[in-house]
């Protein structure tokens, strides 16, 4: 599936393009995130431009791809307190940091660069292009750069204690573990991360709610 020559890359890309569905959704999304990492640069350079094409000119694969993630949302309720997980019992009163923080982040981002041809792959990379071409204020780059910083440092200081205890290493923080300082600026990621969710929501779906 993932060995293709040039003209088999573009087919596959108007493919996905054409079909819309979830399976095109999930794994045009994942071929969206590839780098070149040795050979002919040009090469990549030239898919990249079908890949970015696609996005910038089907808006209604964009809204395909918005649909796929709309589960994903952060784990902050109305009046801004942790919507902690129930089940399983070893996770009763944390947050999944990687579906309700940094998913919903990154794939609003994601969103907005595919829409304005952006061609960066890593998401501060695209909060900057975003910001230069007009799409996100100096205000919203310099919120979203901080969320995503606030919330990758959250999680990988978490990850890191549980390796030194011997834990299993995943994506699940208690609160109650963070200072309130750290509370407090996981509370304003996602905050921001929520704004950048509205936003794209109705610019997608055209809906409010």
């Amino acid at each position: 599936l993932w060995r293709k020559t040039r003209s088999q890359w573009r087919e596959q890309i108007r493919l996905w393009g054409r079909k819309s569905n979830p399976v095109a959704i999930r794994l045009s999304d994942i071929f969206f995130y590839f780098q070149a990492v040795w050979g002919d640069q040009d090469l990549v350079g030239e898919v990249r431009a079908v890949a970015t094409d696609l996005g910038r000119s089907n808006p209604f694969f964009l809204k395909q791809m918005f649909h796929d993630k709309v589960d994903h949302n952060t784990a902050l309720g109305l009046f801004g307190g942790f919507i902690t997980e129930k089940e399983p019992k070893e996770y009763r009163g944390h947050v999944n940091l990687k579906y309700a923080g940094i998913i919903p982040l990154v794939g609003a981002i994601r969103l907005l660069a595919l829409r304005t041809g952006v061609e960066e792959t890593a998401t501060l990379a695209r909060l900057r292009a975003l910001a230069l071409s007009g799409i996100l204020s100096r205000t919203e780059r310099d919120d979203l750069a901080e969320a995503f910083s606030t919330i990758t440092d959250t999680l990988l200081r978490r990850q890191l204690a549980d390796y030194r205890l011997g834990r299993r290493v995943g994506y699940f923080v208690n609160p109650d573990t963070l200072s309130k300082h750290q509370r407090t600026a996981l509370v304003e990621a996602l905050k921001a991360v929520n704004h950048i969710r509205r936003r794209v929501h109705m610019e997608f779906t055209a809906q409010v709610f």
